[in-house]
């Protein structure tokens, strides 16, 4: 593995999980963090798609299942980046969709209620 796959795997690393980050402190409901954390997995695969065979491989050895230690960041990861936005982007729709169909809260009664005390 030469020295520009890993620096170009820190940097791409470093800019994903401060994305991640800030959607993750900056967004207040949950299902609004599955769409932005999707949407920006989504960029990531994209980006990756983009930008060609710039991949890195390890190899550990000969196993039977096929070479180990492989790390993806080019095209290759593109597919596998894009399924798991997907699932976060349709997660977030399905949670908002299911939460607006919900039970409105009860509301908290100010005594509370034990055996001894029925309301």
């Amino acid at each position: 593995m030469n020295a520009e796959s890993v620096v170009m795997l820190f940097a791409v690393s470093v800019v994903f999980l401060s994305f991640v980050g800030l959607s993750l402190r900056l967004v207040r409901t949950l299902e609004l963090k599955f769409l932005a954390l999707g949407l920006v997995t989504a960029l990531l695969a994209v980006w990756c798609g983009q930008s060609g065979q710039v991949g890195a491989s390890v190899h550990v050895g000969p196993v039977p299942g096929g070479d180990a230690g492989r790390v993806f960041l080019g095209s290759e990861a593109a597919g596998t980046l894009g399924r798991i936005a997907l699932v976060l982007v349709l997660g977030g729709v399905a949670m908002s969709i299911l939460r607006q169909g919900g039970f409105p809260a009860v509301a908290a009664s100010k005594e509370e209620t034990t055996h001894e005390n029925p309301v």
